[in-house]
């Protein structure tokens, strides 16, 4: 009897084995089917039952991977998936929405928000991400869907601040027509305009001097909210759960904060310059900053 118990004991922790290792291969096939672009292959796994959230070895989640590699018709399908959970992060906070936003795939993103995924949340958002990029459209469209147009990152940087140092020019006008705080300053105290002076951006320099001139002269540069667009996508009934802020930042390295994680694959780096200012030492780490960083410059315009 006792032989016969460790003989299906066997069987069955056999059959377990066997069982995993079975999973971790569909697993890697789906990976790396995402990873390819193959839209057959990602569609025959989901309908065989894998989950449409699995994610890497490091919990980049298998929509935010695709993106992040501009795989956007294997994103298309696992967009559509009913089981994916669009508030799902990866270990640096991003979520599939800020991922849209920054390789300015719109109806990704259109079916995200359809389908809840969250427009504001703790830290880097999706505007953030927008702005980067700089495409117009994409921001209208996430601040026609309640956008926070001031939202801080994890050091107090803004949308504008990001589309001053990275976007361009169209971004950063619509911004501020769009009542963007150009004053407001981060936690190193910097504003929009030390910015675009640290990044020898003459366009924004000059959208914000005229800004300036206009509020001073107390005339508005702003336009009428736009109105939300119709989502391309049916909402789920899947709940979006809200993503947490990360539960640690990652070691800094100057003073300009910068989006995390894939943020710094997608452009190019700033050019070398002077040594970096550091940050004040009250002041939380900033998340990834570039490896050298200028100095802000002062404004001299009176101001």
């Amino acid at each position: 009897m006792k032989r016969s118990s460790l003989f299906v004991a066997a069987l069955l922790a056999g059959a377990l084995t066997l069982g995993q290792s079975a999973r971790a291969q569909t697993e890697e096939e789906f990976l790396r089917a995402i990873e390819q672009d193959n839209v057959s292959a990602v569609r025959s796994l989901l309908a065989q039952g894998i989950d449409p959230n699995t994610g890497d070895e490091n919990g980049q989640p298998g929509l935010v991977m695709a993106l992040h590699a501009h795989a956007f018709r294997a994103a298309e399908v696992l967009a559509d998936a009913p089981k994916l959970d669009v508030a799902q992060v990866n270990a640096a906070g991003e979520n599939a929405l800020m991922m849209a936003a920054l390789t300015g795939q719109m109806a990704i993103a259109k079916k995200l928000i359809a389908r809840g995924a969250p427009v504001n949340k703790p830290g880097w958002t999706p505007l953030h991400y927008a702005a980067t990029k700089g495409e117009p459209d994409m921001i209208s469209y996430l601040l026609a869907q309640g956008a926070d147009i001031d939202a801080a990152s994890p050091n107090g940087s803004t949308p504008l601040m990001m589309a001053v140092g990275y976007g361009t020019p169209e971004a950063v006008k619509l911004l501020i027509e769009s009542g963007a705080d150009i004053e407001k300053r981060n936690q190193l105290h910097m504003n929009a305009l030390d910015f675009a002076k640290r990044y020898d951006r003459p366009d924004a320099v000059n959208l914000l001097i005229k800004a300036r001139q206009y509020k001073a002269q107390g005339k508005s540069w702003t336009r009428p909210a736009a109105k939300a667009p119709p989502a391309s996508a049916p909402a789920s009934s899947a709940t979006a759960v809200q993503a947490a802020p990360p539960a640690s930042a990652p070691t800094p390295a100057t003073a300009v904060q910068e989006p995390p994680g894939s943020f710094d694959s997608l452009r190019s780096p700033p050019a070398a310059s002077p040594a970096p200012v550091p940050a004040p030492a009250s002041a939380p780490p900033p998340a990834q900053a570039p490896a050298s960083a200028p100095p802000p410059v002062h404004d001299d315009s009176g101001w």
